[in-house]
């Protein structure tokens, strides 16, 4: 298999660059994103995933495992619990 080596990606027709679904983008290592991030679909994060400043969840948000919260949590509206707190 050929191996591809690219310092800089760079759209031709305007700011998208598309990868088709029957192509994979794989990112290893330390990767940062700068701006939005938009996911369409699903995302599976392995291992510890940290937000510095706001994070918004628009539909349902499930956690398998444990979740640890340091320092305040807020909820507005109904929180369903099942299972010991």
């Amino acid at each position: 298999m050929s191996t591809l080596r690219v310092d800089n990606i760079k759209s031709r027709t305007g700011t998208v660059v598309t990868i088709p679904d029957s192509h994979t983008l794989a990112v290893t290592g330390i990767s940062s994103i700068g701006g939005s991030q938009t996911i369409d679909g699903s995302q599976t994060v392995s291992g510890t995933q940290s937000v510095g400043g706001d994070q918004g969840v628009t539909g349902d948000q499930r956690v398998d495992g444990n979740q640890l919260i340091s320092g305040v949590s807020t909820v507005s509206g109904s929180q369903t619990i099942t299972g010991n707190i």
